[in-house]
This record gives structure tokens, sequence and C-alpha cells, in this order.
């Protein structure tokens, strides 16, 4: 399940991953062009077909919550913008949906990836089928990429992605790795639990920071100098006897040699910027000064950290974010119109819908738009999702938020380490979502409002000076 919820959250939102479950049947959105356009209604029903798979199977599920199931899509702005799905024969059609970002296929029946949708941002898959891994190079926007069980045994095609951060390829069949092809943007590379014997870079990755060999069958590695970010590598459980025949990488600051038959590790003294070893075997000489900095913790640090890195960038890559709210408080609504219905409830997250009208607003304020007076529910989390409009001037809602990265990361690794690093307060982020509405331009938001106690407000103001003709429909 960890690994099921984590491409939704690069794209859709961290905080409600545990809050996903069942939603309405996939049947009863397909004829509702109210819910999802009749381009995207047509071109599922045809790729369903192919597929032999059933609508009723489905569950569909919005922004913010995940996906729900080993059959489910995700709606937003009555576009489908992520699918998950089992049992898969053919990719044909989906290039055609606009808005999908996210494929999560389990268990493919094909043998390649051809037809991949030109427009994915992130490309889950597995199967025992799949044996290459061509046609991904018509994923020129391809983000993320993660293999899984499957009977790949070469990663050449991924390396002609310019967009590509992250590539984990576990379970597999690589038995030989040489990257020859310059990954301009490639952060995270895991190739763990398959077969490799060699392994070589030689083309640049110039940002490539975390590497994760484990459980190979590796004896030694060469990567001649092309990576200069290199931070942290990991090689346990190998075949790894000498560290002599490998060039120092000036840059890694933490290497893992955990069940390697290594019994010397003098040849690190010449890494200069290493600052950690994890390593468990018995060395010929203990009292060698390189042991010192021998670690023994009970986690892979550098893995969660790259988690919560990637996740953070996901997440900024989606949304316009800013730390702080502008000084220019105490601002008016004039002409203020309201017709809103709340509904509170102890077992769900209250909901309002309705439609908000102001003639002018001149400056930052909160806006009241709704109140109880049971105290049980103050501070509730009340999200406010609908349409804005304005007639003059830009208008700017503010959607508060805030996302520890470091405690969705633990989600995501084998052995999570509980305390986030004292250095680390970055992985922490606290500020607003920007949502910008001008003229002419309907705008599809989605704020959190601000809870003082049993009132609940939502954060407006115009770009500069004043923005008139506002109209917020919400349900």
């Amino acid at each position: 399940m960890r690994q099921i919820c984590k491409v939704l959250l690069m794209v859709f939102g961290l905080g409600h991953l545990l809050s996903c479950g069942q939603s309405n049947p996939l049947s009863g959105w397909l004829d509702n062009d109210k819910k999802l356009s009749q381009d995207d209604a047509s071109i599922m029903s045809q790729w369903l077909m192919d597929n032999g798979l059933n609508a009723e199977a489905f569950s569909v599920s919005e922004p913010p919550k995940g996906h729900s199931g080993e059959f489910s899509v995700i709606v937003a702005d009555r576009h489908i913008q992520s699918i998950r799905a089992k049992g898969v024969n053919s990719l044909k059609g989906l290039s055609q949906l606009p808005a999908l970002a996210t494929l999560e296929l389990n268990n493919v029946k094909k043998a390649d990836l051809s037809d991949c949708p030109a427009q994915l941002k992130s490309l889950s898959v597995s199967g025992e089928v799949l044996a290459a891994l061509d046609g991904v190079q018509s994923c020129q926007q391809l983000e993320k990429i993660k293999v899984v069980h499957s009977a790949v045994t070469s990663m050449a095609p991924l390396l002609t992605l310019p967009q590509l951060t992250s590539i984990k390829i576990n379970f597999s069949q690589l038995t030989s790795v040489e990257i020859a092809h310059k990954a301009p943007v490639l952060n995270f590379l895991d190739l763990s639990d398959n077969q490799i014997s060699h392994f070589v870079i030689r083309a640049d990755l110039p940002q490539l920071e975390i590497l994760v060999l484990d459980n190979n069958q590796l004896t030694n590695w060469a990567h001649n100098n092309h990576t200069p970010t290199l931070g942290a590598i990991s090689l346990s459980n190998n075949q790894i006897e000498d560290l002599e025949t490998v060039a120092p990488i000036n840059s890694v600051k933490r290497i893992t040699l955990k069940n390697n038959p290594l019994q010397n590790l003098t040849a690190l003294t010449e890494w200069p910027n290493l600052k950690t070893i994890d390593f468990d075997g018995t060395l010929s000489d203990p009292s060698a000064p390189i042991n010192r900095k021998i670690s023994q913790l009970s986690g892979p640090l550098e893995l969660q950290i790259a988690e919560a890195e990637y996740l953070k960038a996901s997440y900024l890559n989606n949304i316009e974010f800013i730390e702080t709210l502008p000084k220019s408080t105490g601002g008016k609504a004039y002409g203020v119109g309201k017709n809103i219905s709340s509904h509170f409830n102890l077992h769900k997250n209250p909901k309002v819908s309705g439609a908000i009208r102001i003639d002018t607003l001149n400056g930052l304020m909160r806006l009241q738009v709704t109140k109880t007076d049971d105290i049980l529910q103050y501070h509730r989390k009340i999200v406010m999702q609908g349409q804005a409009t304005v007639e003059q001037g830009q208008l700017i809602i503010y959607s508060p938020i805030e996302k520890d990265f470091w405690d969705m990361a633990k989600l995501f690794v084998d052995t999570p380490i509980k305390q986030r690093p004292q250095d680390r307060d970055d992985l922490l982020l606290k500020g607003f979502i920007v949502h910008r509405v001008t003229p002419g331009e309907p705008h599809e938001f989605r704020t959190n409002l601000v809870a003082m106690a049993g009132i609940y407000f939502l954060l407006l103001g115009p770009e500069q000076g004043e923005v008139s003709g506002i109209k917020l429909e919400f349900d």
C-alpha cells in the first residue's frame, strides 16, 4: 500500500495519504459530463473495453484523496489525472487523456511500454511479462519511473528522457548496466535487488545525489568522475572484497557497505568528504583511523532524506507557494453577498457549498465563510473547492498548508527513521498555496479555510490595488 499511494502524493498533495478510501464507481461518472468530460469518458470507455476491464470495478476519487483498491481513477476538474489498474495489456488511447499525469499498473500483460502516454509525469509498473522498457521514449515529460518484479534487462531507454529525476528498477533482471547517455536532472537512481555484476557510469549525471545498488552481485564499480553531486551510495549485500580498484568519489559523504566480504576500508581514506561509513563486517585492522567513521545507524538515513526531498520537490512543482502573506493586511470587501450551506459531522470532514459575490475588494482580508457554536467542531479542517471569476483586477486566494515531508517519507523506506535530522527543518513546509484569478479566465481552486475557534475564514486579496466583480461558486 505504501508504494501505491506514493506516486499520488507527488502530484496531488501529501497531507491526505491516510484518508484515501472508497469512492463512487467509475460507471456512474462515464455518463455524467458534469463530473467527467465527454472526451475523457469516451476514451476511458474504449480503453477499458480494449483491456477487458469493467468500469464497475473502478472507484473514483478526487484530490486530495488518493487511490482506493486495485482499480481506481482520480478525477479533477472533469479530467482523469491518474489511473491505477492491474492486468493491463494495452496503453493505446491513454495519450488522448490531456490531464493524465500518473499511471500505476500492476501485473501488466504486455512485454514493453509501447503506446506510453506522452503527457505522463510518473509511471509505476510491475509484471513478470514486462521484458523491455521500449516505448517509454515517447514519454518525454516523464519525471519518475518505478519498475518492480519484472523481466526487464536494460534501463537504456530511460536515459533519453530529459525530465527524468528518479529511476527505480527493483526485483528485475538487470545484470550489466552501462550509463552512456547524459541524464541532466537525474537525482535518484535505485537499482537494488537485481543481478548486476557490472556497473559503469560513462556519461555525465550532474545532479545525481543518491545511488542505490543493494542486493546485487557487484565486486566493484566505476563512475569516472561523472557524478559531481553524488552524496550517498549504498552497496549493501554485494560481493565487494577490495575498494582499491575504485577511484575516490570526491562528493560522497556517506557510503553503505554492509554484508560485503570486505576486510579493509583504508582505501576510503582517499575520499575527501566522506563522513559516515555503514559497515558491519570484521576488519583486519580495527584500529585504522578510517574506522572511526563507521556508523551503526538503525535505518537508511540518506534514502529517507532522498524520499522526503523528492516528495517536497514534486509537491512544489505542482503549486505556487509562498512562506508568508503580504504585509498589506486590513483589507475591506464591499457589496458582499453570500448563499452558503455548511454541514458539520463528527464522523466526516465538514463541508461548505454555495456562492459568494463581492463587488469590490481592497487589500488582504479574512472573509468569514461559516461558523458553528458546537465546541466539538472547533478548529476542524474545511476544504473549499470550486470556481472563481473576476471582472477587473487580479484576485489571489491563499490556502494555508503545513506538510511534514519527513513523516511522509517514512512510509516509503524499509527501515524508517522517526527523528528528522536537526539540520533538515526545510523538510517541514509551512506557508500558503497561491491561486491567481484573472479577468475572463475562470479558475478552479481548492483552499483550506482558516479556523478561529468555530469561525472559518477564507484568505483573499488583490494582487495590487483592488479587484472587482468577484464570484466564487463552490461545492
